[in-house]
């Protein structure tokens, strides 16, 4: 049996960030992350696993450090880190919107496979 996880991080009140940097979290097999696009909340994660990032929309900064990232679904953002260093990182049918900087790192391995 092959179970699929997704994680949904939401923050909707003005001004609240998501921050989630341990380095053994693992946010399954997809992740979808919004907040409050007003306010200019920002989302920080970091993930064990590589990251299946779907729709997402985030009204400040966009961090997503794992090894291995893979966008399926339209994101957007103000700004956008994403980095893969240890791993790929692919677009299989995703958009990214962003707003202000990119940074897209990493080390080692493909980069928008």
């Amino acid at each position: 049996m092959i179970y699929t996880v997704t994680t949904y991080l939401a923050s909707t009140i003005s001004g609240n960030d998501i921050v989630l940097t341990n380095s053994s979290n693992d946010f399954g097999t997809s992740l979808t992350v919004m907040t409050d696009a007003g306010a200019g909340s920002d989302a920080t994660l970091v993930d064990s696993t590589s990251v299946s990032l779907g729709g997402s929309s985030v009204g400040g900064a966009l961090s997503v450090t794992g090894p291995g990232i893979d966008v399926t679904g339209s994101v957007s953002a103000g700004s956008l880190t994403l980095d893969a260093s240890g791993g790929t990182l692919t677009d299989t049918g995703g958009q990214l919107v962003v707003t202000g900087t990119s940074i897209l790192a990493v080390t080692g391995a493909d980069v928008l496979a």
